[in-house]
């Protein structure tokens, strides 16, 4: 089925180099994540760059939806970008802040939703893009990478890094006792409150965005077959 933007501006930072190169990153990352933003009602008013003072800070969602922010740049060489398919980790995570506010249960259960969706996609090669990503493009070459530890190591926060955890997947529960359970609930919440927590002043004004309008023109995905 042939839809519309879920996302109504994109904006990549006016005064950091290579903002080009950005606002086409941007553009990728609206299309990976458009039909599942579009299978769970989602919808973002502006998607965009920015490159706060805390090395740490990943990404914020401002009022539930109306500006998510995405840091593109490694924190210590603002010429280099981070990895597609690790931005795209953090837009999901953000993305489920426009339901849930803390890092809660209810965040977490969500978050897994949003992540099996997408790679459902992707795994199923059910998504045709037109407009900026050639059709059935995929990400990189590490499909289940160690996303969460290769994210702290670039960051060169290794020492925050408590468990390995591959983007998209999770560890079986049922060999795990309660107290095992309850320990990585509290790590994973410690660890994102670390990477996304609230920092007004991290966010960009407009008069420091590139603003582009619809940068979805079009995306068809195709349903699984019965």
């Amino acid at each position: 089925m042939t839809v519309t933007s879920v996302i109504d501006k994109i904006a990549p930072l006016v005064r950091q180099k290579d903002n080009k190169l950005a606002l086409e990153r941007l553009q990728k990352i609206a299309l990976e994540v458009a039909p599942v933003m579009r299978s769970f009602g989602f919808k973002v008013g502006t998607l965009c760059e920015f490159f706060p003072k805390n090395p740490q800070l990943l990404g914020l969602n401002v009022n539930s939806g109306a500006k998510i922010c995405l840091r593109l740049r490694y924190p210590h060489a603002k010429d280099t970008f981070l990895p597609l398919e690790d931005v795209i980790e953090t837009m999901l995570h953000e993305l489920s802040h426009n339901k849930y506010g803390p890092h809660d249960n209810n965040f977490y259960r969500l978050l897994d939703q949003l992540r099996d969706k997408y790679h459902s996609i992707k795994r199923n090669g059910a998504l045709k893009e037109t407009g900026y990503v050639a059709e059935s493009q995929v990400l990189g070459g590490r499909k289940n990478g160690l996303i969460r530890e290769m994210r702290f190591k670039k960051l060169g926060q290794v020492k925050y890094v408590a468990k390995v955890e591959k983007l998209g997947s999770n560890k079986p529960k049922q060999n795990k006792s309660m107290r095992e359970l309850v320990l990585e609930a509290a790590e994973r919440r410690a660890r994102d409150a670390k990477t996304c927590t609230e920092d007004p002043e991290a966010v960009p004004n407009e008069d420091e965005l590139v603003q582009v309008d619809k940068p979805v023109p079009e995306v068809i995905e195709i349903p699984d077959e019965d």
